[in-house]
């Protein structure tokens, strides 16, 4: 009997254990319950996730280092000789995924429907994996932070793993990334984010929420209407085509 023949019931056992511990005589329960777990005719959540992890494991070596790992609690602060403001970052990464050689990973759980791709990074239109990557340097100073991840969980039948930034070209091919093309986290690009959270906090402290271009934005002004979609301030916001999504 192989391992996972072994993990994949005792991890659902320890599961249903978990669940019934906090578990409410509703129907809402009782949907939640077979989305986890399954029925005769629908595999389980937590399932599905097991085979993910079974057939697509993690890159050769890298192993859980932190969960939940916060950064900023003690002031992470940036400075840049054109601002007059330090830029402070302060966050949590989902998971931290360290190999023997001290490199770490950083993975970041999605429950989306969308992933962002290699371009939305490359356009500062998705900065969180490299925001990780920048805090992952002043956690782990004696480190190298070599690659981003996202995990999409959204249900049985959508998980995908995807690493669309990574330290260099051997990185990638070490990975095995050669078909895909992921963002190389170069000295220049981390500069080039710097230089724009520099710009966006600058804008803020000078007050511009406004609705009109701003060439900082020009990013993401391209894709409003997309984001509009998904927009918890909708309701209060001034955009006119915020409905139009």
């Amino acid at each position: 009997m192989c391992s996972s023949d072994l993990t994949k019931p005792l991890l659902n056992k320890i599961g249903r254990q978990v669940f019934e511990n906090f578990a409410l005589p509703t129907a809402l329960w009782e949907i939640k319950k077979t989305f986890l777990f399954g029925s005769q005719n629908r595999q389980g959540f937590l399932d599905a996730i097991i085979d993910e992890e079974i057939h697509h494991p993690l890159p050769q070596g890298f192993k859980p280092s932190a969960f939940e790992q916060p950064f900023g609690e003690s002031p992470l602060s940036l400075s840049h000789p054109d601002f007059n403001h330090p830029l402070k970052l302060k966050g949590t990464i989902d998971l931290v995924l360290q190999d023997n050689a001290g490199r770490i990973m950083v993975l970041d759980y999605k429950t989306g429907a969308v992933l962002p791709i290699p371009k939305d990074i490359e356009t500062l239109r998705a900065m969180q994996l490299p925001l990780y990557l920048i805090a992952i340097k002043h956690l782990y100073p004696q480190s190298e932070g070599v690659a981003g991840m996202y995990f999409q969980l959204r249900d049985a039948k959508d998980l995908t793993k995807t690493t669309p930034i990574v330290l260099n070209a051997d990185i990638k091919k070490e990975f095995g990334l050669t078909r895909n093309r992921p963002i190389l986290a170069d000295t220049a690009f981390y500069t080039r984010i710097i230089n724009h959270l520099f710009q966006l906090q600058t804008l803020m402290h000078n007050g511009f929420f406004g609705l009109t271009h701003r060439i900082e934005l020009t990013e993401a002004f391209k894709n409003r209407d997309k984001k509009c979609k998904s927009c918890a301030f909708k309701l209060s916001c001034r955009y006119p085509g915020r409905f139009q999504s």
